[in-house]
């Protein structure tokens, strides 16, 4: 959190390797070493120019360098760091230079050209969140005492909640089961869907997978921990329960659109690592997506700033405030230049692809279209990328697609029912290969509403650039 450096032992060389194991899962080693070699990592890096360095003499100087970084990171990432509060970006730069023991910034700009992994790993040490269950405890008591109980009995059907910056799942999970337990306490039970966003990839992988070492039970009373958490282990998973509460999304908080008609939303220290412009605009969005009355938790050093007028503040300590309904006009033009929303209903996992983009208005009218005249007029129709994992879906999939257990996947192959998995995945290959249309015919298919009772199913699967549509019928 600090931009310290992080050094384990690697656990070959350990006569009990459960505890380096543990440190290595977290994913932030610098460097994974046996003991004899340790020392001198520690050296070299106490001794390298930017440890010592006055701040003033950081790197801002070679604006130059840094404008080719961010360039770089543009082009791999398609996230634009240039608005980013500069201390911040400037320190994980010096992190990254001592670790690769390079002089300065022109030479890290050439390691990073050489090394495509370096880009990959700058981009990581930008996003590091540091997070855990129930973090900042005074804000979950306060949260569980008043405003909680507030929303559901005003909201005794269902509540919509957003949790901007998940990272690896802690505040979604730590929400969902503040909601739970308010719920069973008042014995109202509102549907409660959490949509929990982040940018990065690996952290939501992280998330979806719910386990958590067993070392969380120092973050959260016993009973809670039994209630909602199974132990396997040295690990332990969150309940099936509380997983089903939450939706894990890619998404970008600057540039995606923001859901809407949100009554909780949670983004706690991450607009601190944006410079003012960007905090405005991402505030602006959460006014959008703010039903009345609908609340906003924010990190400790972070407020609503110029959007002071637009929320109410519940408590000025704890940085909680209560949405006033007044809306600010709001374009998504610029919120939506390279991406739109695709759902699989199938994994109840919703994520976002590239190209080519339509006004959101004009994408959120036609998603409605194709989906009231499906099942009347088009056929079961499932969109694959070329990493055979479901982009989109139209139509009902109840009976060809089965969430699977264990870790969570979206490939279409391990998510068909049996009869339908070798067909699909075979035709998808070709298509891919021989760009041409492939049709399968007479597959029988057990439509499980009787007993050995089956069905002729026909699959059409075309070509589509960088996707491929599958057709059933």
């Amino acid at each position: 959190e600090c931009g310290g450096i992080v050094i384990i032992q690697d656990e070959k060389s350990a006569k009990f390797d459960g505890m380096p194991k543990s440190a290595a899962s977290t994913g932030l080693a610098d460097f994974i070493l046996p003991p004899r070699n340790m020392s001198e990592s520690i050296i070299a890096i106490s001794n390298h120019t930017y440890v010592s360095l006055p701040e003033e003499d950081a790197l801002t100087e070679n604006k130059d360098s840094l404008s080719k970084i961010f360039s770089l990171l543009r082009t791999h990432s398609k996230t634009d760091f240039t608005n980013y509060k500069p201390s911040t970006i400037i320190r994980r730069i010096e992190r990254r230079i001592t670790i690769n023991q390079l002089k300065d910034i022109d030479e890290y700009l050439d390691f990073l050209k050489n090394y495509k992994s370096e880009i990959t790993t700058l981009y990581k040490e930008f996003l590091i969140g540091v997070t855990n269950f129930f973090r900042d405890t005074e804000v979950f008591e306060h949260l569980e005492e008043k405003r909680i109980p507030e929303l559901i009995i005003q909201n005794p059907d269902s509540l919509r909640i957003w949790i901007a910056g998940c990272s690896t799942g802690e505040e979604a999970y730590s929400v969902a089961i503040l909601f739970k337990e308010v719920s069973n306490l008042l014995d109202i039970h509102p549907n409660i869907k959490i949509f929990a966003t982040d940018i990065d990839k690996e952290s939501l992988f992280k998330a979806g997978q719910a386990e958590y070492p067993e070392s969380i039970a120092a973050d959260m009373k016993p009973e809670i921990l039994s209630r909602y958490f199974i132990k396997k282990g040295a690990v332990a998973s969150v309940s099936q329960q509380i997983r089903e509460m939450v939706v894990f999304a890619q998404h970008n908080i600057i540039n995606d659109p923001p859901f809407a008609n949100i009554d909780f939303i949670s983004c706690r220290n991450l607009l601190i690592y944006l410079q003012p412009v960007l905090q405005k605009k991402v505030l602006s969005f959460f006014n959008f997506s703010l039903k009345q009355n609908g609340i906003l938790v924010l990190g400790s050093s972070e407020t609503t700033g110029e959007l002071s007028q637009y929320y109410q503040t519940m408590d000025h300590k704890l940085k909680i405030y209560k949405s006033m309904g007044k809306k600010i006009p709001t374009k998504f033009d610029d919120a939506v230049p390279r991406s739109i929303t695709i759902n699989s209903p199938v994994s109840g996992y919703k994520k976002y692809y590239s190209d080519p983009p339509k006004p959101f208005n004009e994408e959120r009218h036609l998603d409605r279209l194709l989906q009231s005249i499906a099942g009347e007029i088009i056929p079961l129709t499932v969109i694959v990328n070329e990493k055979m994992e479901i982009v989109h879906t139209i139509g009902n999939t109840e009976k060809y697609f089965k969430l699977p257990s264990g870790k969570m996947f979206n490939e279409i192959s391990k998510m068909a029912v049996k009869d339908l998995s070798i067909p699909i995945n075979t035709g998808l290959q070709k298509v891919f290969n021989q760009k041409q249309e492939i049709k399968y015919s007479k597959i029988r298919v057990n439509l499980k509403n009787k007993i050995d009772k089956y069905g002729n199913k026909t699959i059409k699967i075309k070509n589509r650039t960088d996707s491929a549509c599958c057709g059933f019928s």
